[in-house]
């Protein structure tokens, strides 16, 4: 099953590249300036899911994700493709959020994050780490990816992928 994850969201990513490039064939090139804002769009949004999750927040979940059927989510708890915002509402309800907000007892934080443009779309990965407040040591951990894309002037996340990190052994 989990192979078969993977190999489907190497192919919904490689599909948006290859719509980008297509998209972008007789585009000029984006100036270092765009980028940079890109970049820096793309931090500032991946601090607002940080803060949505560290909150509980499912008011959050709306602002940040694409707010229709379009969002894809592959969650590290459970098998299966999330489709759409109603479902990706539901999934984050199972975790306790609640409008406006929480005081929950688990603390969310990102390591080795990376982003690359492409154009409208922005790919970050990096590591998610997930503990309870009260230990300090052995947090759940693993590999994300996420795919932004900028639409009508705002960007907001299309597709997250989590795992488990692989056991050492």
């Amino acid at each position: 099953m989990n192979r078969l994850r993977i190999i489907a969201v190497g192919l919904l990513v490689a599909g948006i590249l290859v719509l980008f490039f297509i998209s972008r064939e007789n585009s000029p090139m984006r100036s270092s300036s765009e980028v940079e804002t890109a970049q820096t769009d793309y931090q500032e949004l991946l601090q607002k899911w940080i803060t949505m999750w560290n909150r509980t927040d499912l008011s959050a979940v709306d602002r940040i994700f694409l707010p229709d059927g379009r969002v894809s989510y592959f969650s590290s708890e459970i098998p299966g493709l999330i489709r759409g915002i109603e479902a990706l509402r539901e999934h984050h309800r199972g975790f306790g959020f609640v409008p406006g907000g929480g005081d929950p007892e688990s603390e969310l934080s990102m390591s080795d994050v990376e982003g690359t443009v492409f154009g409208p779309v922005t790919v970050v990965t990096g590591t998610w780490h997930f503990r309870k407040k009260t230990e300090k040591t052995n947090p759940q951990s693993g590999p994300v990816t996420f795919v932004f894309i900028r639409e009508a002037e705002r960007i907001r996340i299309a597709h997250a992928h989590f795992a488990d990190q692989p056991g050492v052994e």
